[in-house]
């Protein structure tokens, strides 16, 4: 296993995982508060604009872990591609 995989090329697939379960972990949340705002009452409050700070948060929330995920994933497939080694 040492010729073929090393280990900033472990390290980088680490990255990838971790930054793809953050997203999965984040579209879960997310499918869970639209599913929450399709109830009835909940979506008059939400026009009424009773839990505007609510949704504010959520969405910052959202997009902190999207970019964070995406980010995380990104740069363990850069590493784990930059450190590929070809036998000679």
């Amino acid at each position: 296993m040492g010729d073929f995989i090393v280990a900033d090329q472990i390290m980088g697939l680490a990255f990838m995982i971790l930054g793809v379960g953050i997203l999965i972990w984040c579209s879960k949340m997310d499918r869970k508060d639209f599913l929450k705002r399709r109830d009835p009452k909940e979506k008059w409050s939400f026009i009424d604009g009773e839990k505007d700070e609510e949704v504010t948060k959520q969405k910052v929330r959202g997009y902190i872990l999207m970019l964070v995920g995406v980010g995380l994933a990104m740069f363990g497939l850069i590493s784990f591609l930059i450190n590929i080694q070809l036998n000679k």
